[in-house]
């Protein structure tokens, strides 16, 4: 099949008098986190007061991923809309976890928070199975260590 494609494709190209064909791959770092930043995501369904980015989490909210459920390792790179980005992973038992939260809570918000403060308060959209937590890296650039 690829092979057809690529025959339609310099059949189609050779018509032309000149072309440029650039594929751009994302460029991604693989970085280690540092240990003394505390990341946290909070569940906020029980929370009944608007959280703002800076804010402290309530000492109430349900804490579905925290510290030992991160891996330690992160990619940095851009979203799908080209923002900088970071991408935390979980280990195995917790992804799986963090599956059947996400899977169960689609359209509700959740905290992630940095040591305590609210940085972001995303909506849920779909499952995340793969483990992989995608972030603005703005609010994580003090945890990432070379």
């Amino acid at each position: 099949m690829l092979a057809s494609f690529l025959a339609v494709a310099a059949s189609v190209l050779a018509g032309c008098d000149a072309w440029n064909v650039e594929f751009v791959l994302p460029a991604t770092r693989e970085v280690r986190l540092r240990p003394d930043c505390s990341i946290a995501i909070a569940d906020l369904a029980a929370v009944t007061t608007t959280l703002e980015e800076g804010q402290p989490l309530p000492p109430d909210t349900v804490i579905v991923v925290a510290d030992a459920d991160f891996d330690g390792r992160a990619t940095l790179g851009t979203d799908d809309v080209e923002r900088p980005s970071i991408t935390l992973h979980l280990v195995p038992a917790s992804a799986e976890q963090f599956a059947e939260y996400t899977g169960t809570h689609i359209g509700e918000l959740v905290a992630v928070a940095l040591n305590g403060r609210v940085v972001v308060a995303p909506v849920i959209q779909a499952p995340i199975e793969d483990g992989a937590i995608t972030l603005p890296a703005g609010p994580f650039g003090d945890c990432v260590a070379d």
